[in-house]
């Protein structure tokens, strides 16, 4: 794992993890790496126009990126019905799509227990929960 990206339904980065140790970027390179991420997602949907026999589906459909793969790095995404996208950057050889899925949907239960349910957090506004802050950290100690 390489890095996790929170960025609201408005293109805001509001949460940013290294997940390997090693942050090289600079606070306004996340910042513009995040909103071209979101950019790029919004542009997608334009791109990408469903068929039409696939709109009598009962389940949502994805918005935007749902993974980017290349030789060095895959980015997997995960759009929430609310617009938060969670974005993590990872190897082509681990984990796994499925595996990222799995993480990705995890990273969502937690943002849904300790920063939707905290009285304090004002929606779209930057994550400053010490207990989402722990359980990531505890989630993702063994992939560093």
């Amino acid at each position: 794992m390489l890095s996790l990206f929170m960025i609201n339904k408005h293109g805001c980065l509001i949460y940013y993890k290294c997940l390997n140790g090693n942050d090289t970027l600079s606070s306004n390179d996340i910042i513009r790496l995040a909103s071209t991420l979101h950019g790029l997602s919004t542009i997608s949907l334009k791109l990408c126009i469903p068929k039409s026999s696939d709109t009598h589906t009962v389940l949502p459909k994805p918005k935007g990126i749902t993974y980017i793969e290349s030789d060095v790095f895959r980015l997997q995404c995960l759009e929430s019905l609310t617009g938060l996208c969670i974005f993590i950057v990872c190897d082509t050889n681990r984990p796994s799509k499925s595996h990222v899925n799995i993480i990705l949907n995890y990273i969502y239960e937690l943002y849904s227990d300790f920063v939707q349910k905290c009285p304090f957090h004002q929606l779209d506004m930057p994550i400053r929960s010490k207990l989402f802050e722990e359980q990531i950290a505890l989630y993702f100690k063994d992939w560093s």
